[in-house]
């Protein structure tokens, strides 16, 4: 099922830009399925075009080269470059500002769902040269447009993953949700957090989703958890930097 994306006519306008334009978002939001359906609109436009997704092992193998080939790679493979999760491209921030600089008419578009990872990327050396767009999950409208009726009920059930929306069934919806929740813990979680602590912050992540709405506070959390204040407050800062959590201060 293809969903019209609010985002998709401000990013093919971007085209005429030269700043690299980079995406933001949580896992499994549409960015990937965004940057596809703008790299077919430009093909349609006869605009070549080259698309990594660096979570692919060949398209990581196909990046993972000296700099100066890279740079050039990126420079000569068309008019446009698509790089899919490029938190994972060694010197990111380095590289877009030799492109940018360059005088090879060459436009970057770029998506990431760690902001961790990628604001150590986004240094003051691309203040300038970038501009970010933040991808959400599906809107109520967006999904209103495909779903019409049901889609209030299914709405609060399943909340705006498109790839959740594309499901047929409730235990099939059920299913890629726990997915998505385990893909989260083990590729951008397992690697900030101390092993013996993964259980905690597991616990801590399904405590906040029963409570959405609700007025909670930090030392509450922590006893429930067993965890430090402290550590219960890096943890709700790790949840907000990957975007599967936003909190509403009193």
């Amino acid at each position: 099922m293809h969903f019209d994306r609010i985002l998709y006519k401000p990013l093919l306008a971007e085209l005429r830009r030269k700043e690299i334009t980079i995406l933001l978002g949580p896992r499994q939001a549409g960015k990937t399925y965004l940057l596809r359906w703008i790299q077919r609109a430009f093909r349609h436009r006869g605009v070549a075009s080259r698309f990594f997704n660096l979570e692919e092992p060949d398209a990581l193998r196909a990046l993972a080269r000296p700099w100066e080939e890279l740079y050039r790679l990126l420079t000569r493979c068309g008019r446009v470059v698509f790089i899919d999760e490029f938190h994972y491209l060694k010197n990111a921030s380095r590289l877009f500002k030799a492109v940018y600089d360059s005088r090879r008419r060459v436009k970057i578009f770029a998506s990431g769902s760690s902001s961790i990872e990628i604001h150590k990327h986004l240094k003051e050396s691309l203040v300038g040269r970038r501009r970010l767009f933040h991808v959400s999950p599906l809107s109520y409208l967006e999904l209103k447009k495909k779903m019409g009726r049901a889609a209030q009920g299914y709405y609060f059930r399943f909340g705006g993953l498109p790839g959740v929306a594309n499901e047929r069934s409730r235990q099939d919806r059920i299913r890629l949700l726990n997915d998505i929740v385990q893909a989260y813990l083990i590729k951008d979680i397992k690697s900030l957090i101390r092993e013996e602590n993964v259980r905690a912050f597991n616990l801590l992540l399904y405590l906040l989703a029963q409570s959405q709405g609700s007025l909670v506070s930090v030392d509450g959390l922590a006893g429930q958890v067993g965890l430090t204040a402290r550590s219960t407050q890096r943890y709700l800062d790790l949840m907000t930097h990957t975007y599967v959590l936003g909190i509403l201060p009193s």
